[in-house]
């Protein structure tokens, strides 16, 4: 608060003083919104009713969105942790990691395969590509279009939260490739 005093022996010290907070209520960026408000509100008091209004609707608007919690659940940190050291402990062997489904229970994960079925994609094997994972494409593009929402939640500071249709999409694929690898067999995990 010693930023804010200033004393008030001579006039040109009074007029500094009110140039500032002038400055300030100009600019609301510059300080947080609820110290700005008490500054700006005790400086309008006997001034216009309307330059009032007009500034707790600036400030209003410059206020943070509803508090979100940001944090993880515990249990989701654990098995983040845990997934981490699974490949941390592969990739320190000097081989690149299967997935946990696969290493911990011998069944494949609904995504395994992708890399190798991008790969034959681009080299214009459209049958191996298929036989490695036929949902490549349509995981591919959820995941582009959830990282494009979830960004721009980001930038907008909204809820980091994907709509229900997005959800939806992926469970919806995520089985179907599942299935599909069964039904492909082994030979293609």
């Amino acid at each position: 608060m010693s930023l804010l005093w200033v004393p008030r022996s001579t006039n040109c010290q009074q007029a500094t003083f009110t140039d500032w907070l002038d400055s300030i209520c100009r600019t609301p960026s510059a300080l947080p919104p609820t110290l700005l408000a008490s500054i700006c509100d005790r400086w309008m008091q006997g001034r216009n009713s309307e330059m009032s209004i007009m500034w707790r609707a600036k400030l209003a608007d410059m206020s943070p969105p509803n508090s979100v919690n940001h944090h993880w659940p515990f249990w989701v940190r654990v098995l983040f942790a845990a997934y981490m050291a699974w490949n941390v402990a592969w990739l320190a062997s000097e081989r690149i990691p299967p997935s946990l489904l696969r290493g911990l229970f011998g069944i494949p994960c609904p995504t395994t395969g992708c890399t190798r079925s991008l790969i034959f994609l681009f080299h214009g094997n459209l049958q191996a590509s298929l036989l490695w994972n036929p949902f490549t494409v349509p995981i591919l593009i959820l995941l582009i279009d959830s990282s494009q929402i979830l960004f721009l939640c980001a930038l907008r500071e909204m809820e980091l939260v994907l709509p229900k249709w997005i959800g939806t999409a992926w469970w919806s694929i995520l089985v179907l490739a599942w299935v599909s690898k069964f039904l492909i067999g082994p030979a293609y995990w």
